[in-house]
């Protein structure tokens, strides 16, 4: 049987995460995390999930502390994320650079950042279609 917390923690692709919806259900009835909206509630769940398969036994707020410096942010795709990363830490100013030029921000995502980062693709608990990045440890 399958509960709706769970229904609504799906992969873009389909893959239901039972995991982290046990690990959602945990973190909307602790207290302690009251103040996390349904969007960071999720995250760490599937954070949880997909990181830490013992997180059961660890404390959720130091996991959760781990999740927002590993998270990365949310993009519509991995070029898109991988042209945000670039501007962000590289200091690039595309609109300065030659209209010839040519980035192809999937392949260097697809040849370099997927090793340093990942991301999933979910619909949210309210039906919305989100892509979240963390940085890889």
């Amino acid at each position: 049987m399958t509960t709706k917390t769970e229904t609504n923690l799906v992969a873009w692709n389909g893959e239901t995460y039972k995991g982290a919806g046990d690990y959602y259900d945990r973190i909307r009835a602790d207290e302690r995390f009251e103040d996390l909206d349904a969007d960071e509630a999720l995250r760490l769940a599937i954070y949880a999930y997909n990181c830490h398969a013992d997180a059961n036994g660890m404390d959720l707020e130091a996991l959760l502390t781990e999740e927002q410096e590993a998270f990365y942010g949310e993009n519509d795709s991995e070029a898109d994320f991988t042209e945000n990363f670039v501007l962000e830490t590289q200091g690039h100013d595309l609109d300065n650079l030659p209209n010839w030029l040519v980035i192809d921000w999937q392949a260097t995502w697809d040849s370099a950042l997927r090793f340093d980062f990942y991301s999933y693709d979910v619909v949210t608990v309210d039906g919305e279609y989100k892509k979240f990045f963390w940085r890889a440890y």
